[in-house]
């Protein structure tokens, strides 16, 4: 099998499982729980279900399709660098979760005007309400940067 056909692969089997597990989280959620409601879990988990109009931390909000346009855009740009410049597969990988949560987020803003959060996150004073492929996206982003750092 040819370089190229190798990385949509590899490609296609991070991506693919990121963006089905967020999916199926976000249709679950929106189902069982509701689109404003939250849910307390048996620890100190908290679900609160909520649509961001904006990119990480609302930023852009008051532009949504400019981040609907740049998020496709940045995807777009990573999954060609990723298919046809020499890329050590790990970080074909890691760049693959990433674009699939951007991807699963963009799909949001397309069916729902925004992007679906559900899982409330409480750091010091700061709270925060995330989805998995905001998790993908922010594990896959510091393996990759550490990773390049120690290369």
């Amino acid at each position: 099998m040819n370089e190229m056909l190798w990385r949509i692969l590899v490609l296609l089997l991070t991506a693919l499982p990121v963006l089905i597990v967020d999916r199926l989280i976000k249709r679950y959620v929106l189902k069982e729980i509701g689109l404003g409601n939250r849910r307390q879990l048996k620890n100190s988990a908290r679900l609160y279900v909520m649509q961001n109009k904006g990119a990480f931390w609302g930023v852009g909000k008051s532009k949504p399709k400019l981040v609907l346009i740049f998020s496709i855009l940045l995807i777009t740009i990573v999954i060609f660098y990723c298919i046809f410049l020499e890329e050590e597969m790990i970080y074909v990988g890691l760049l693959a979760a990433i674009c699939a949560g951007g991807l699963s987020n963009a799909i949001d803003r397309v069916l729902y005007g925004g992007v679906i959060d559900y899982w409330c996150i409480r750091l010091k004073k700061r709270t925060m309400v995330i989805n998995f492929a905001d998790v993908a996206i922010f594990i896959s982003a510091v393996v990759y940067l550490i990773m390049r750092a120690i290369a």
